[in-house]
């Protein structure tokens, strides 16, 4: 279970650091850009250090999915397009993460 969890972990974290490194590559970046690539480098740590059987790993993928809900929420915002019930879905699918990543 625990590679199930981290394996679907990694895609939907790679997913959002691909569409921020995309951002910053046609200078459409903004610093949100930046939080959501440093969440997903935290998460992705979170999630080596599950596969290590490290304890803290759930805290440190909570921040991480925590700047990138944020810069995705920002991302809304700026650019006048923000649809509620996506980011409803991201933050479901990142708490269920975090508490997989928590209870396994």
């Amino acid at each position: 279970m625990r590679i199930v969890i981290c394996i679907f972990a990694c895609v939907i974290t790679f997913v959002h650091a691909i569409a921020a490194a995309t951002n910053l590559k046609r200078n459409q970046s903004s610093s949100n850009d930046i939080w959501m690539i440093l969440g997903a480098v935290l998460a992705i740590l979170g999630i080596i250090l599950c596969l290590l059987g490290n304890g803290i790993d759930w805290l440190i993928s909570l921040v991480g999915f925590s700047c990138i809900v944020f810069a995705a929420i920002q991302n809304g915002r700026n650019r006048q397009s923000f649809h509620l019930s996506h980011h409803i879905v991201r933050i479901t699918i990142f708490s269920l993460l975090v508490f997989g990543l928590l209870f396994i």
